[in-house]
């Protein structure tokens, strides 16, 4: 097993974990969790909403018939899983990169990795 580490800009740091001979099992982490959004009721990341405290706040907003808040959750939920494929999808391309051959602590991966995290935050971030 070979593990490189890789700090990137936004205060990313990549830990990538590969066999020596393949790249089955491969993975990678991005340790600067506040690139992804949990979800607020219950602080998981791929929780659409479905975890028992969400559904006890979409019944108290039924239950109140407040179909604004109802229409801001499915929002804030959609918007919220968009970002964090977002982040998945380049945590997965850093794998196909190393897997590849390709040096992902080169200058030139890290600035191509910069514009693809500006592409994210300013495509998808918040105003």
């Amino acid at each position: 097993m070979r593990t490189e580490t890789v700090h990137l800009p936004y205060g990313l740091v990549i830990v990538l974990t590969l066999d020596e001979d393949t790249c089955v099992g491969a993975s990678v982490s991005l340790l600067s969790v506040e690139q992804k959004e949990p979800c607020a009721y219950c602080g998981e990341y791929e929780c659409e909403f479905n975890c028992d405290l969400s559904q006890v706040a979409v019944s108290n907003a039924h239950e109140a018939g407040d179909v604004s808040l109802l229409d801001s959750i499915e929002s804030d939920v959609r918007s919220r899983l968009r970002w964090n494929a977002a982040w998945d999808t380049l945590e997965r391309f850093v794998v196909a990169s190393a897997c590849a051959g390709i040096d992902i602590g080169s200058s030139e991966f890290r600035e191509a990795i910069t514009t693809v995290a500006d592409g994210i935050s300013n495509e998808l971030g918040e105003d």
